[in-house]
């Protein structure tokens, strides 16, 4: 109230301010005009210089409120013709500042004019006039004067507004002491007024508001007489029946009951809600402690520490314990509550809310079972699981057990310490590969990567990993398994190991062979060559057949050893990568022949046992002569030497377009089974390895066959079954076929297998 009263008094002085000023300055512009008026009049006829400053000097005198004025008649030309100025004391300081500041004025021009016109001066401080008597503006600027023609002037008059302010002054204070006075009377009795009507009432009405929120939901605020307090206090009234209804309404639509206990931890209010959660009603609950709610089968330790928690007046929250049920099965409720006090601090009691979590926790009890179940699974196997999401990853316990790190370090651990524990010259690959996945440019993760454990050594940990993708298409979560592979690892290097002192014995073993086979070569020489000159008798008569028998033994044995020889270079020149072939186009049909008469010692074809099915049209082929010979007598021969005593050879030739070449050689012979074929192709390899076997030989002749005939971009195969007989395929491919046309052969092969 006398905030208001305050704020009134001001903008009361503020207008009476605002208006005395207005008034002060409109008197004295009343007076600048009328003496300027006055002025201008005495003007209208010609002055000399002396009248001119006589006419000055005696309206400053007669003037009582002039301080000084000056006048300026300019020539035609609008300089400065004749100059008066007159003050009231110290006239030749004033006269002087007068003629300057009137001088610099007639210097504007035009300018005086408009500033007349629109007022742009303040007569208080200063007056400026300009009369404008040019015939050819045709009058004065004043309302009713007249000069000569070619006459211009400028007045300037500085007032004295003393006796004015005075005056102003004096009527300001009464005005202002008259309007404190009636305020501060109307302040004080609208205050009294307010005190009995207003401020009483609502006294009333706040006690019974905070009786209201201290729970006393029976109390209702008065309705006052005023009518405006009448409608608070309805409003009010209102507004609690509303909010009792509303909370009744959410309590009763809601999965949550409500209570209040009192300082003694008994029950003195339930929501009505509560009997259709738990089963009991709220009025049997009021005055009992909530000790009646607790099912015999509960947690009474629990159920001790949660009472000396609510004793020791501390705040509960989620204590969930079994309840009493109607039904016989398991029932839990969740209690948070706080502790009540009053103004004073003392403890009254305890307000809270309730909720129903027999669902909960059911599910947390399935889900522990859930974990305990894949727990066992995980222990019983020798995978290991994580999963990443938002950079964490969470991972089995088995995983800390092959990193010998301590129980629950990696329950929870960032993707940095992750790659920390890879080794090294892996990380970066690792980072690598996840950030390829994550971005989805990868399937799936798979890596295998050296960890670090706790003592500082190595293992070796397999890690397979795929993203899950949300609705935008980006990974956000990933899960992995994880696989101890260091066992296989160690095998592997052993193995690797192995393998590299296998192939440094068979790199010792071909370089061994190829230098025994060069230090053989050099003897046999002599030995071929000695023996076919004995054969020849170049040194005379050997004497008796005897001799020439043995001369021909000893030759025909040192052709099989070069022929040993030769193979044994040859197959490790191949092994090697140094078996060059020198190519030609040659003819299918004489290189057999030449073969033919070299393996069965020169027979006519009609009494051969190599019997050919080559047809004319057959093309050439590009090959190595002595190569393409070598593989064509190792076959034969072959077939001679695995056929009973009348040994028969068939060899076929067939050309089909688009398909190259292909020779077939078919013996009758002792033949072997499928799973003989594949040794029968390595080096030095025997199907019969007893040391007594029937058939001799170093086993080398169908696998540089086969050699011979893959450095021709072609392939060697065999059909073979025991008792029956070989094929020996050779297909060499079409770009290798030269001239000729292609013929289809229909020639029907026996059947083998």
């Amino acid at each position: 109230m006398l905030a208001g009263g305050l704020v009134v008094s001001m903008a009361g002085l503020w207008i009476i301010h605002v208006a005395t000023s207005s008034l002060s300055e409109a008197e004295l512009t009343a007076r600048g005009r009328v003496l300027t008026t006055a002025i201008n009049h005495a003007l209208m006829k010609p002055h000399s210089q002396q009248e001119l400053q006589l006419l000055a000097r005696h309206i400053v005198a007669d003037g009582p409120n002039i301080r000084a004025m000056g006048i300026i008649l300019h020539d035609k030309n609008g300089g400065p013709d004749r100059i008066a100025a007159a003050a009231r004391s110290k006239a030749s300081d004033v006269e002087a500042q007068i003629r300057a500041n009137i001088q610099q004025l007639a210097r504007l021009g035009d300018q005086y004019e408009r500033m007349e016109n629109s007022g742009d001066f303040t007569i208080a401080k200063q007056l400026s006039w300009r009369s404008q008597m040019d015939g050819d503006r045709g009058k004065a600027k004043t309302p009713g004067a007249t000069s000569p023609p070619g006459s211009r002037g400028t007045i300037m008059v500085r007032l004295n507004p003393a006796d004015i302010l005075q005056a102003i002054s004096r009527l300001r204070m009464a005005l202002i002491a008259g309007f404190l006075v009636v305020v501060s009377a109307t302040v004080g009795f609208v205050y009294l007024l307010l005190q009995r009507q207003v401020l009483l009432p609502l006294n009333k009405m706040v006690g019974i508001v905070q009786r209201q929120a201290a729970g006393d939901r029976n109390s209702r605020v008065p309705e006052s007489q005023i009518y405006e307090l009448g409608q608070v206090a309805r409003a009010i009234n209102n507004g609690m029946d509303t909010s009792e209804s509303r909370l009744g309404d959410f309590t009763e639509t809601g999965v949550d009951w409500f209570w209040e206990m009192d300082a003694d931890l008994r029950f003195t209010y339930v929501s009505k809600n509560a009997v259709s959660i738990i089963g009991i009603s709220p009025k049997s609950l009021v005055g009992q402690s909530e000790k009646v709610l607790l099912h015999e089968d509960s947690d009474w330790e629990a159920w001790n520490d949660h009472l000396t928690q609510m004793r020791a007046q501390l705040p509960i929250r989620d204590f969930i314990y079994r309840r009493k049920d109607s039904d016989e099965q398991p029932h839990w409720t969740r209690v948070s509550g706080k502790p009540i006090r009053s103004r004073q601090g003392h403890f009254a009691g305890y307000r809270g809310i309730a909720s129903d979590v027999t669902e909960m926790v059911q599910s947390e009890r399935e889900l522990r079972r859930q974990e305990s179940r894949w727990a066992n699974v995980l222990e019983g196997t020798s995978a290991g699981l994580w999963v990443m999401e938002e950079g964490r990853i969470f991972a089995s316990p088995n995983i800390e057990k092959w990193l010998g790190l301590a129980e629950g370090s990696l329950a929870e651990f960032d993707y940095d310490f992750w790659l920390s524990m890879i080794h090294p010259d892996e990380r970066a690959e690792a980072e690598a590969a996840m950030t390829a996945h994550l971005n989805g440019e990868t399937e799936a993760y798979h890596r295998e990567h050296r960890f670090r454990r706790d003592d500082g050594n190595y293992i070796w940990l397999d890690c397979r990993g795929q993203g899950v993708t949300d609705d935008t298409g980006k990974i956000n979560r990933m899960a992995s398994s994880i696989v101890d592979i260091t066992h296989r690892k160690a095998n592997e290097l052993a193995l690797q190991n192995a393998v590299r002192k296998a192939q440094l014995a068979d790199r010792a073993k071909s370089t061994f062979l190829a230098n025994m086979s060069h230090e053989l070569r050099t003897p046999l020489n002599a030995i071929i060559g000695f023996s076919e000159a004995l054969q020849q008798k170049i040194f005379g008569d050997l004497g008796n057949e005897s001799n020439a028998e043995y001369v021909d033994l000893i030759h025909h044995d040192g052709m099989h050893l070069l022929n040993i020889v030769n193979d044994i270079l040859d197959i490790t020149r191949i092994e090697a990568g140094n078996y060059t072939l020198s190519e030609s186009e040659l003819s299918i049909s004489d290189n057999i022949d030449i073969c033919r008469n070299l393996l069965d010692k020169g027979k006519s074809r009609e009494k051969s046992c190599i019997q050919t099915d080559i047809p004319a049209e057959t093309p050439a082929l590009l090959a190595d002569e002595l190569a393409f010979r070598k593989i064509l007598s190792n076959i034969i021969s072959n077939g001679i030497k695995f056929s009973p005593d009348n040994p028969e050879v068939d060899i076929f030739v067939r050309s089909e377009a688009g398909a190259g070449l292909t020779i077939s050689i078919q013996d009758y012979g002792i033949g072997m089974g499928p799973e003989d074929i594949t040794q029968a192709l390595q080096p030095f390899a025997q199907v019969d390895k007893s040391l007594s076997r029937k058939y001799q030989g170093t086993g080398l002749g169908l696998s540089i066959a086969k050699a011979l005939t893959e450095l021709h971009g072609g392939t060697l195969t065999l059909e073979s079954e025991p008792n029956v007989g070989t094929v020996v395929h050779l297909n060499f491919p079409h770009d290798r076929i030269r001239g000729g046309g292609a013929v289809d052969q229909t020639q029907d092969l026996q059947a083998i297998g």
